[in-house]
């Protein structure tokens, strides 16, 4: 997995890095998993979290989706931005009206 993310980094596919450059990656063995999150680790998941740690949502881990930036970039865009990338809108009027004020 770790050579799969490694290509996804140096592929230079903006896709790939857009996703990067929106979470934290964070990839744990079991026994790390269950000892930081024991109520949320299985193996396999990728859990989404919130900057308070609290989990968000949770999803099976799809290894074909690290083969390509393409499909990294459809696997995890909609789970990490929303429907429509609202996330992203929210976070974009927030950082303007620090802007105005």
């Amino acid at each position: 997995m770790a050579k799969a993310i490694l290509d996804l980094l140096e592929s230079g596919d903006s896709r790939a890095h857009e996703v990067f450059c929106s979470a934290v990656t964070i990839c744990l063995g079991p026994e790390a998993a269950r000892g930081c999150l024991p109520e949320s680790s299985t193996p396999a998941k990728v859990l989404i979290l919130e900057s308070s740690g609290r989990v968000l949502s949770t999803m099976d881990l799809n290894l074909d989706a690290l083969k390509s930036p393409a499909g990294f970039f459809e696997a995890f865009d909609k789970p990490l931005h929303g429907e429509g990338r609202a996330s992203l809108s929210k976070r974009a009027e927030a950082v303007r009206g620090k802007l105005t004020d």
